[in-house]
């Protein structure tokens, strides 16, 4: 096995193992993934040094979108140091008063209300931007783009299996170990229902366009390739209908809008890049609706209550929003840093949030990321997932093989409207095959003829 195919496998692996301890949402797991991630790196940068040519793609060509991911990266780190001064928050100065009588030295604080929490949410961060970096190298060969796709499509209907297993055998179990919560919910892997039915859309959408990509037509193939072919589309249009079953018995909601909105999206783009032809394209969507409206029906009672018996302008959300908006007023331009929302909410949280519930995150990642990062860098860090969705667009409307840039549209549909309602992809199993599938996507979008390693 050559260096290329010994890290494309490397990769592959870690984003199949992540989902199994918990969705790698556990410290122990998340600190292993950001291990075997700079190994990988390690890896590449040693065998890029004895010259097995793994940059294909200079930083310079992707600094639209890498420039804010490194400025806002930095920022979180600076969140975290002991500045002290004006820059520190407040609440520093007043646990310094507090402990003063304790003879305790002197606290010099830091913007961030949790540096600790800081520093390992960054490097989760950096496990994902390492991540991204080498799926970027490693899918520029087009093969091997598409086998990393198909084996994590493979890998998100081996999930959806194992889920569905459990859910319809009655067992209350993740893996081995008792549920502690969402009990009558396909959960698979995860504790918590939302982010295993992200996993499963994920799946929907990575089989929904191998499907499509499979049915499209080859001038001058033989009958038996045709049979082949649509053999193989077949297996991935069944492949999506077990995730969509999964995402059904999974019981989100918030998780079955974005897989129908990151599905639309796809559809759009296939359909305006004139990569399907629109018979094909016709009936492929007539099979889609057809057999989600079937599944819907036959498995989705439970979640078609829950989007008629409840709403989400009742109950924790909303609260969770407004507090969350009294945060941002409070410190709007410097925020109280990566991964302190929970020690920041206890400063607002009032009588709306009655259940004794430490509320880690924000059900809304956009508020969220508002409140840690502040508004000027929240601004900065979603503009470099808008000029990568340009460069999807780009993608799409000049590349001969355009399912990727379709399906890189669609990730960010799916997640990007999935974050409006929930925290799925502040899962490290998910944002890691995330950035992988980003990382892919991109580079499949620029012409396979293009010289890509050196600055534009």
């Amino acid at each position: 096995m050559t260096i290329r195919g010994g890290l494309t496998a490397g990769l592959v692996l870690c984003a199949g193992l992540a989902p199994l301890p918990f969705g790698s949402h556990r410290p122990w797991a998340w600190s292993l993934m950001a291990v075997l991630m700079a190994a990988l790196l390690l890896c590449w940068v040693v065998g890029n040094w004895r010259g097995a040519q793994l940059a294909p793609v200079s930083l310079g060509r992707i600094r639209a979108f890498a420039v804010p991911f490194l400025v806002v990266a930095g920022w979180m780190l600076v969140q975290t140091l002991p500045l002290g001064g004006l820059l520190a928050n407040p609440l520093w100065g007043e646990a310094a008063t507090a402990l003063a009588s304790e003879n305790i030295q002197s606290i010099h604080g830091a913007i961030s209300l949790a540096p600790y929490d800081g520093r390992t949410a960054l490097m989760r961060l950096a496990s994902y931007g390492i991540a991204f970096w080498l799926a970027l190298q490693l899918a520029r060969d087009e093969a091997m783009a598409r086998a990393m796709m198909r084996w994590l499509a493979i890998i998100c209907v081996l999930y959806a299996a194992v889920g569905l297993f459990y859910y319809y055998n009655g067992i209350e179990r993740i893996l081995w170990i008792p549920k502690w919560a969402y009990l009558g919910d396909a959960t698979g892997t995860f504790v918590n229902r939302n982010a295993y039915g992200a996993q499963m859309a994920l799946g929907v959408v990575l089989c929904l366009g191998l499907c499509l990509h499979a049915f499209r037509p080859h001038v001058g193939e033989t009958p038996m390739e045709r049979l082949r072919r649509l053999i193989k589309g077949g297996g991935w249009l069944l492949g999506g209908g077990l995730c969509l079953l999964a995402v059904l018995a999974s019981h989100s909601r918030g998780a079955l809008l974005a897989c129908a909105i990151a599905g639309f999206v796809l559809l759009l783009a296939l359909a305006f890049s004139g990569s399907i032809r629109r018979g094909t394209l016709f009936w492929v969507i007539a099979v889609v609706f057809a057999g989600a409206a079937a599944i819907l029906i036959a498995n989705g009672e439970a979640t078609l209550q829950r989007f008629v018996g409840g709403s989400d302008f009742q109950g924790d959300r909303p609260n969770l929003v407004r507090l969350s908006w009294a945060l941002v007023q409070g410190a709007p331009w410097l925020g109280y840093g990566l991964g302190a929302f929970e020690p920041a909410l206890s400063i607002v949280r009032d009588i709306t949030l009655p259940r004794p519930v430490a509320y880690e995150f924000a059900h809304n990642m956009y508020m969220e990321a508002l409140v840690e990062l502040g508004v000027p860098a929240a601004i900065l860090w979603w503009s470099g997932f808008v000029l990568l969705g340009w460069r999807f667009l780009s993608g799409l409307m000049r590349r001969r093989h355009r399912l990727y840039s379709a399906l890189g549209l669609a990730i960010l549909a799916l997640f990007g409207s999935h974050a409006v309602v929930d925290f799925s992809i502040a899962m490290p199993a998910l944002a890691l095959m995330a950035a992988i599938l980003l990382g892919i996507a991109c580079a499949q979008s620029w012409s396979s003829r293009e010289d890509l390693s050196t600055r534009a």
